[in-house]
């Protein structure tokens, strides 16, 4: 029994070291730890929480593909990418791109939002809008995570 609790109070200091030093205060628009741009922060209980989006574009794929490439990125020696929702694309598209404080192209980009039947949440970054696509389009992917 002493054993267990005294393996339970390594990990825990263990861990609790690495949230202090992944604690840094971040802006929008700064560079994540994984290499990426800040695109939100928000306190919670005096912690904060942050979502960043990935450095470059993926390419183009379809829906489907593109759930699956952001699964598997390891980018920045980190795993926890996903496909954006349509309201993180429109976040980064209100604090970041219009600002001209990120290079996503001038084209589509793929969300992990559901639309109807076979279609699925696009946003627009040239008129700044989100719109439905058929998820066999071949569409931009830009991964987030949140931290």
């Amino acid at each position: 029994m002493r054993k267990v609790i005294g393996l339970l109070i390594v990990i825990f200091i263990a861990s609790a070291g690495q949230v202090f030093a992944e604690n840094k205060v971040y802006k929008v628009g700064d560079t994540g730890p994984a290499g990426g741009i800040i695109v939100s922060g928000l306190k919670i209980g005096g912690a904060w929480h942050y979502i960043e989006a990935s450095k470059k574009d993926a390419g183009r794929y379809t829906w489907e593909e593109a759930n699956e490439v952001c699964e598997k990125s390891t980018e920045g020696n980190v795993n926890n990418w996903v496909l954006p929702s349509i309201d993180v694309l429109n976040l980064i598209y209100e604090t970041l791109f219009a600002k001209g404080k990120v290079d996503f192209k001038w084209e589509q980009y793929w969300s992990s939002s559901k639309g109807i039947f076979t279609f699925y949440w696009i946003f627009n970054f040239e008129e700044g809008k989100p719109f439905y696509e058929q998820k066999y389009h071949r569409d931009f992917v830009r991964c987030v995570r949140d931290f």
